[in-house]
């Protein structure tokens, strides 16, 4: 059982899983995973996280967000977080393409990242990320 932090005053979480979303860390279904692991955690959840455990696609997430939530989350990635998150989707997706990091570079960065890919895990146990070579 964890002590989300998912409110407009205390944002942490939903803004780290949003930014995982975001980087492509994470599926839109893996995303949803997630928001119902909260919704059972907490005793009297946010009613946004309702309707966005309800939307299927990923852009469909991002653009209705603010229509949802009402906010964006004030935590956001420093730059190296943000290429670890970047790293995390290289590892996960062979596909996976970023504009502002190349692949080596994002999993340099993930690979000196512990305590984001133990923060990754533990919001998403259910998202594997390989080991790196």
């Amino acid at each position: 059982m964890h002590d989300w932090h998912v409110t407009m005053d205390d944002d942490k979480d939903l803004g780290f899983a949003l930014a995982c979303l975001i980087g492509r860390a994470i599926t839109a279904d893996e995303f949803k995973e997630w928001v119902h692991a909260v919704l059972d955690d907490l005793d009297n959840p946010p009613h946004y996280l309702h309707e966005l455990g309800s939307l299927n696609h990923r852009h469909e997430l991002i653009v209705r967000w603010p229509h949802i939530v009402g906010f964006w989350p004030s935590w956001e990635p420093c730059r190296t977080e943000d290429k670890a998150i970047s790293g995390i989707a290289y590892a996960r997706f062979p596909n996976h393409h970023a504009d502002d990091v190349t692949r080596s570079s994002a999993l340099a960065t993930l690979s000196k990242s512990r305590k984001l890919s133990a923060r990754f895990a533990d919001f998403f146990p259910f998202a594997k990320i390989p080991e790196l070579v």
